[in-house]
Order: C-alpha cells, then sequence, then structure tokens
C-alpha cells in the first residue's frame, strides 16, 4: 500500500482507513498470538511485529504522528522490508 501511495494510486486518505482497517482487525492485531501464550519467555517472538505496529499507528494518525511524506513512505519500506528479510532469515 505505501508504493500504491507514492507511486499515485491511492491518497493519502485511502491508506490511512487502510491502516485503521488492519489495526481495527483483531485477526491482524496478534498474528502469533497462539505461540506467544505456549512460549511466554519469548520476548523477541512477542515484539516482533513492533515495528510494523508502529508503522501502521503512524499512517492511520497523520494529524498526531504527522504528515505522511515520501521520505517517511521510503523509510517505512525499508524497515518493512528489513523485517520481511528477518522473518524468512530467522
Amino acid at each position: 500500500m505505501l508504493k500504491k501511495y507514492l507511486d499515485g494510486k491511492i491518497s493519502e486518505e485511502e491508506l490511512k482507513s487502510f491502516a485503521l482497517f488492519i489495526l481495527a482487525m483483531d485477526t491482524y492485531v496478534q498474528p502469533n498470538e497462539k505461540y506467544c501464550e505456549e512460549n511466554p519467555t519469548d520476548y523477541e517472538a512477542a515484539d516482533l511485529y513492533e515495528d510494523m505496529w508502529y508503522i501502521l499507528q503512524q499512517l492511520s494518525s497523520p494529524e498526531i504522528d504527522g504528515e505522511l511524506t515520501s521520505e517517511r513512505a521510503e523509510k517505512f519500506i525499508e524497515t518493512l522490508k528489513q523485517l520481511l528479510r528477518y522473518n524468512r532469515e530467522g
């Protein structure tokens, strides 16, 4: 969705709506919840998605977290790529 935003295919308001939708869905809030319940001392797993949730939170509230610029969007994309690489390697 961030790439679509950068390519001008969706507006900032549509991106905000997408982020709000993801944040509101229980299914997505803790995708590895069962694992975390079974392994309560694996703090790395519990925090695995923290950066992603922070990005979604910022996208969902530009009036609080600041306007989305192309530079911020690129930074968000890079953070998400790093998370994806970590998940594939880990």
